[in-house]
């Protein structure tokens, strides 16, 4: 009789990491785009299936092209690091984040009305207007447009209520 014993841990550590890189962006530490789209197409179902809400906030930082322009893309990386990090610390766990690319961010509020939405937008984006990103020793203070779309029976897809959100934002 043989017994063979291995440890494993090296193995599943690399497993995790991966699992990471797949589902994250490493910038944001949000979900990936794919990932969030994906998870937001079973919340779609789900809603659809039992009649429940979901909200979704389209999230852009507002001239972030100067703030790359007058600092440097590190600086715009700073910036989308410390709202990343607002992002995670300010919605619950079971909301959906992510950020979809460049300075565009995303939530999925489940179980959230429109009215509920509004103040929940509102007082995130007064908390990202009064949030330094130190970048050296210079502050980079940022605003952001949000804008608001709610799970609509008549939705044929998340795309349609994402598009909805990011085209015809609802004043917070």
């Amino acid at each position: 009789m043989i017994k063979t014993i291995s440890d494993i841990t090296d193995r599943v550590i690399i497993q995790e990491r991966l699992e990471q890189l797949a589902t994250t962006d490493e910038l944001s530490q949000l979900y990936n785009r794919r990932y969030f789209m994906e998870l937001a197409e079973k919340e779609f179902d789900r809603a659809r299936r039992y009649g429940e809400s979901f909200c979704v906030f389209m999230m852009d930082i507002d001239r972030f092209k100067r703030i790359n322009d007058l600092w440097g893309h590190a600086a715009g990386d700073a910036v989308i690091r410390t709202v990343g990090s607002l992002i995670r610390q300010r919605f619950r766990s079971t909301d959906v984040v992510g950020r979809l690319g460049g300075e565009e961010f995303v939530v999925l509020l489940p179980r959230c009305t429109l009215s509920d939405a509004r103040e929940v937008a509102e007082s995130f984006r007064r908390l990202v207007a009064e949030t330094e990103t130190l970048y050296g020793d210079e502050p980079i203070t940022v605003t952001i447009s949000i804008g608001i779309s709610c799970f609509d029976r008549e939705a044929d897809s998340i795309d349609s209520i994402l598009r909805h959100a990011d085209q015809a934002p609802v004043p917070v």
